[in-house]
């Protein structure tokens, strides 16, 4: 939604995933394979624009390809989104 580069980081999803790519390899390299790697990821944007589910799961499969990804914790929604992913 927010991401109009047209340079490597920007464009395909593949380009778009690379900057998140790069920092989970430099955490696993820095902790090691014996820590347990926990990543925060989006599940859907809940605004028009924004990635869509399957982008998503896309993303989370580029990522345990190229890292091994020990849990990931999957969330809903933008601060922009129009309406509350959660409510009391």
């Amino acid at each position: 939604w927010t991401n109009k580069r047209t340079d490597k980081w920007g464009g395909s999803l593949e380009n778009r995933a690379r900057f998140l790519i790069e920092i989970l390899k430099g955490i696993r390299k820095e902790v090691g394979d014996d820590y347990p790697l926990v990543m925060r990821l989006n599940s859907t944007d809940l605004i028009e624009g924004g990635n869509t589910d399957e982008e998503y799961i896309e993303i989370a499969k580029m990522c345990e390809a190229a890292v091994r990804i020990d849990l990931f914790s999957i969330t809903v929604g933008w601060h922009e989104s129009p309406g509350a992913a959660i409510t009391a």
